[in-house]
């Protein structure tokens, strides 16, 4: 008994205990992408919650992002210092 009832406690308490998402909308307020963020890698999904992209920081914290598509295949690196183009974005701050 003792143990079911940690169990059940722990599964209310679990999703509570996951990061937030963020989610990006466009100038009419839709969901264009929500992104959530583990560890070092943020999972970015469309509205109806399909993956699109992951982001993986590569260089200990400083905003440089392997990007991979949702079949895992390499698509790009980006972030400051990498390009002159490149600014901090909002997925290195989390």
């Amino acid at each position: 008994m003792k143990l079911t009832a940690l169990l059940a406690v722990l599964m209310l308490i679990a999703p509570s205990a996951a990061r937030s998402e963020e989610q990006v909308l466009d100038s009419s307020g839709r969901i264009l992408e929500i992104r959530q963020q583990y560890g070092d890698t943020s999972y970015a999904y469309d509205a109806n919650r399909n993956p699109i992209y992951t982001a993986t920081n590569v260089w200990g914290g400083n905003g440089v992002f392997d990007f991979r598509d949702k079949y895992g295949v390499h698509v790009g690196v980006g972030g400051p210092g990498l390009y002159p183009w490149a600014v901090q974005g909002t997925w290195g701050s989390k």
